[in-house]
């Protein structure tokens, strides 16, 4: 049995363009792997996006474009 669950993650996060956004969620579980998705895309890091495979991503110079649905 898999007893991984996630306990807590960010619900909604507003944004000023140009500005530095981090969201993140809380799991437990043994052997953890995270996989953050933009409107169901996997996310790689780049120069903007650091984090994406970490339970804390971060999105540097907000812009129109980041606005999504990420998981």
């Amino acid at each position: 049995l898999d007893s991984s669950r996630i306990e807590s993650h960010t619900q909604f996060v507003e944004a000023i363009l140009g500005t530095t956004v981090t969201m993140m969620f809380e799991a437990t579980g043994q052997d953890l792997q995270y996989v953050w998705y933009k409107d169901g895309t996997v996310l790689d890091d780049d120069g903007r996006i650091q984090g994406s495979k970490t339970a804390q991503m971060t999105i540097t110079e907000a812009s129109n474009a980041d606005q999504s649905i990420y998981q």
